[in-house]
């Protein structure tokens, strides 16, 4: 289940820079894409509060996309 928190980590970076260099629909998708794969991580290792924080965070990408009109 390791490999979960390698993959959020590595595709929050990614959706970072996605949106910094202003692909905000690339990169709000692979933030939601990043935190489910934490959520997966969190549940395994049975972190509560984290788990809590990526939900959090799928709202807010799913927020992000919403506002500019994706979803």
């Amino acid at each position: 289940m390791k490999e979960f928190e390698y993959i959020g980590v590595m595709a929050a970076v990614i959706a970072y820079i996605m949106i910094v260099t202003g692909s905000l629909s690339t990169g709000f998708f692979i933030g939601a894409v990043a935190s489910f794969s934490l959520v997966i991580y969190f549940i395994t290792i049975k972190s509560w509060p984290s788990m809590g924080l990526q939900f959090f965070f799928i709202c807010a990408n799913i927020y992000g996309l919403s506002n500019i009109g994706i979803i």
